[in-house]
């Protein structure tokens, strides 16, 4: 399977994870995620929030998409910003 993100019409091919990660915030950008619903959701895991797989996979999207194109808030988790993306 390919996990297939288009930026200005050009596709960008992610891992499995991040892609599933981007998916998630992407459909669901009213809210924000902590780091054990986005463990539970993707990993279905939650003991994965206390390692940095989820930070490593929010820094990949962000170096892909720019910095603020997931947006991070304090004690709420993350969420996608979607004006970012038009």
């Amino acid at each position: 399977d390919r996990y297939l993100i288009y930026k200005f019409g050009e596709p960008m091919q992610l891992p499995r994870k991040e892609f599933r990660l981007f998916e998630l915030l992407y459909n669901n950008s009213e809210r924000f995620f902590s780091k054990p619903e986005i463990a539970e959701a993707i990993w279905h895991d939650s003991t994965v929030a206390k390692k940095r797989a989820i930070d490593v996979n929010i820094y990949n999207i962000r170096q892909l998409f720019g910095k603020r194109i997931i947006q991070s808030q304090k004690g709420k988790g993350y969420r996608m910003n979607k004006k970012i993306l038009g």
